[in-house]
């Protein structure tokens, strides 16, 4: 088993990496959030808290965000239509109580997720026992002159 730990380990940050430069493959996209799902929940589970499930409707309004935050170049909660999280999920077709998203810019997934631990905000979205469900997305764009991405994660319940 401690074999297998440092295999993954060096997959995962392969998948990060390639994931991080422009006009990464679709693969690598999917390696990315995948791996966000992941420390995600692995935040959760250090937490005592139940994994949150990928939902389509989540995962294409994260998608959305994502695109929008990369052609602009910076982070905000605003839609390009002016709407919040919970009117994207709307128009898709969730119809939960609650919703959040987090957003963050120019990191892999690990640290992402440790980013928002760190952040009492952020925190408060991963660790909401109020959450079943998740959508989240990266996109590549431009933040201080540099290629980095720009991901997007959307809380239902």
């Amino acid at each position: 088993m401690r074999l297998r730990r440092p295999l993954v380990s060096l997959l995962v940050a392969f998948a990060v990496l390639a994931a991080l430069v422009p006009g990464a493959s679709a693969n690598a996209t999917r390696a990315y959030t995948s791996a966000l799902v992941q420390a995600i929940n692995g935040a959760r589970a250090a937490n005592g808290l139940p994994p949150l499930h990928v939902d389509p409707r989540l995962a294409t309004a994260a998608r959305g965000q994502s695109v929008y935050l990369a052609g602009i170049g910076r982070l905000d909660h605003t839609g390009p239509d002016g709407s919040n999280v919970l009117q994207r999920l709307t128009r898709l077709g969730f119809h939960g109580h609650v919703a959040g998203e987090d957003l963050a810019a120019g990191m892999g997934p690990g640290q992402t997720v440790q980013a928002w631990m760190a952040s009492p905000g952020h925190r408060m979205n991963l660790l909401s026992p109020q959450y079943r469900m998740l959508g989240v997305a990266v996109a590549m764009g431009s933040l201080g002159g540099m290629t980095a991405p720009f991901v997007t994660a959307d809380f239902g319940g």
